[in-house]
């Protein structure tokens, strides 16, 4: 049986020809109709395919790469001179399984080298995190530096509903020792798939590039020239949520030239168009597009934002842009910044509209264009242009700020 879409473009194409071959019979000679009969069923082929790649997008997977991995890579000895080089799915499977195992690869390098479709499996996160309501965790991060050499991964289906890790093309990057560079830079991602569930969870981590990204005090994870699209879809249940389109979770990360691209987030709660949870950590030229539904603490780049300790610096975020749809049932909602604790914003700017949801007695919403609430952060030279909008009655939207209990807010 053909599925329904399929159906559908099978009547399409031949309704089409049906109009289009007696025209253009019509009008010909006799010698000239077999001519016309072959470009019109070349027009119905074309037709039949197109509706199926659309669909397809759609589609489960599948399978897991897990099972498709390779037994090698294609090259290189792990040397920041001479990295491990993966040119396949296959290739970049055994990474992930690798750290799942229990291989950190800490302190070596991985360079791509060439453009990858994961699109034929479902994806298991490199690194993993479990952190359950009963307190038992699993944690098995991936401790290496990625060089994406420019190219491209494609088709990337992460669906994290059932086994509860960190969902992402990475799930959990970390360092733990002095002098080890860790992160990822030069890569795209393309139309990415995230699936996560907090059931069951004491926090729930996603983002298309890496849900989880965490280190010790006095070191820090790069992330340079990355730019993602795509999808992340969440069951929330508790709120317990870490959600962002480039990174769910990030403490202590240094982000520059990054870039997340008409992404669409819904039913997560702390949860940002760039950011989910910013602990500490910079963003320098970086931008978010695209749309949030959620709950909880959401910004069109940041959701939430704090240093991590009274000795660590707080988050900076410098030269960078959301134009996210914000809309939330919530109390800290922001075109810009969801909450803002010990952190500072200088020339940056939001365009999105902020709509809150909630009306709820005793809880008014913290709602404005640029930050939700304003606890602690210095803002300067930053503005708001999109529309704001509340319907409680209990504490009124503000244009650029909807709260604002300390901190400061210049130029």
């Amino acid at each position: 049986m053909l599925e329904k879409g399929k159906w559908i473009a099978v009547l399409l194409a031949v309704a089409i020809a049906f109009l289009i071959v007696p025209t253009f019979v019509m009008k010909v000679e006799k010698t000239m109709k077999k001519r016309f009969l072959s470009i019109a069923l070349s027009l119905v082929m074309m037709l039949l395919l197109l509706p199926v790649a659309a669909f397809a997008s759609d589609a489960t997977p599948d399978g897991n790469w897990s099972d498709y991995a390779a037994t090698a890579f294609a090259g290189g000895s792990g040397t920041k001179d001479d990295p491990y080089r993966i040119a396949t799915a296959q290739q970049l499977a055994k990474l992930s399984n690798d750290v799942a195992d229990g291989t950190s690869y800490e302190g070596m390098y991985f360079k791509l080298e060439s453009n990858i479709d994961l699109s034929a499996h479902i994806w298991s996160p490199i690194g993993v995190y479990i952190w359950t309501i009963d307190n038992k965790t699993t944690s098995d991060p991936f401790r290496g530096f990625f060089d994406g050499n420019h190219c491209t991964i494609s088709g990337l289906y992460v669906d994290e509903r059932t086994t509860l890790n960190a969902a992402g093309l990475f799930g959990y990057i970390g360092v733990d020792k002095d002098g080890i560079e860790v992160g990822v830079k030069n890569l795209t991602i393309e139309d990415a798939v995230i699936y996560s569930n907090e059931e069951g969870l004491y926090r729930n981590e996603a983002g298309i590039l890496a849900a989880f990204a965490l280190t010790n005090p006095g070191q820090t994870i790069t992330f340079d020239g990355i730019t993602v699209s795509g999808r992340i879809i969440t069951k929330s249940t508790n709120n317990r949520n870490k959600v962002g389109g480039m990174v769910g979770d990030a403490y202590r990360c240094i982000f520059t030239d990054c870039h997340v691209v008409d992404v669409t987030i819904t039913g997560a709660g702390n949860c940002g168009g760039f950011v989910g949870n910013a602990i500490s950590g910079s963003f320098e030229n970086c931008s978010a597009s695209g749309t949030i539904n959620g709950s909880g603490a959401i910004g069109g780049f940041v959701g939430y934002s704090k240093a991590a300790t009274n000795s660590d610096a707080a988050p900076s975020y410098s030269h960078c842009t959301a134009d996210v749809a914000v809309t939330g049932y919530s109390w800290q909602l922001g075109g810009f910044v969801g909450s803002s604790l010990e952190s500072s914003f200088e020339n940056c700017a939001a365009y999105g509209d902020v709509t809150s949801t909630m009306n709820l007695k005793g809880f008014p919403p913290k709602t404005g264009g640029f930050a939700g609430e304003n606890n602690g952060a210095d803002i300067s030279k930053c503005h708001a242009a999109g529309s704001v909008s509340a319907v409680s009655q209990e504490g009124p939207a503000g244009g650029f700020v909807g709260s604002a209990t300390s901190g400061t807010i210049t130029a």
